[in-house]
């Protein structure tokens, strides 16, 4: 690799992560997938999830052994991601571009049921309010009876909860509940 090889902020791989142009990190070497993501669809969920996450070969390889032969025939290298820890802000926006295909079960989200790892469903939508939990209104005590749980009727028989409440958990959101 060039010495002169471009360094890739966490922040520029945001911009780098749908289907118009999308990045993949192996090994911290950034690779552009933007063409194979168009030309292999079922690259897709395999590349979106990967968003965030510094990859090993043998992960991809794993995944599929012709995408990473094709990252390093074709030369797709853009640069190294930079060294630094990735920022709240960052880690917060990769959740959120994540949970537009993550699905889990309701087994998955029922582990989930402490205070150090709190997730619940609302509308078939599951939400990781661990944080949450310190900052809401209602204080912790009262989402903990929810933890793991599907948690909709008593979020919709709320009045308090308005239509900014209702955006505002958008923020937490990780994912759909598996049919």
């Amino acid at each position: 690799m060039n010495q002169n090889q471009n360094t890739i902020t966490w922040e520029d791989l945001l911009d780098h992560s749908d289907e118009k142009s999308c990045y993949l990190i192996i090994n911290d070497i950034v690779y552009d997938t933007t063409e194979l993501l168009a030309l292999q669809s079922n690259y897709r969920e395999f590349l979106l999830k990967s968003i965030g996450l510094i990859n090993t070969e043998e992960q991809v390889k794993q995944f599929d052994e012709n995408l990473f032969l094709s990252l390093k025939q074709q030369n797709k290298i853009v640069g190294k991601i930079e060294k630094k820890p990735q920022s709240e802000y960052f880690k917060s926006k990769v959740r959120f571009l994540k949970a537009e295909f993550q699905e889990f079960s309701l087994e998955e989200v029922q582990k989930h049921n402490k205070m150090q790892d709190l997730w619940v469903v609302l509308d078939s939508n599951v939400y990781d309010l661990t944080e949450y939990q310190f900052i809401h209104p209602g204080r912790p005590d009262s989402i903990h009876p929810y933890a793991g749980k599907d948690a909709t009727e008593k979020f919709n028989s709320i009045n308090k909860h308005t239509e900014g409440a209702r955006k505002f958990r958008e923020n937490y959101k990780i994912g759909t509940l598996k049919r």
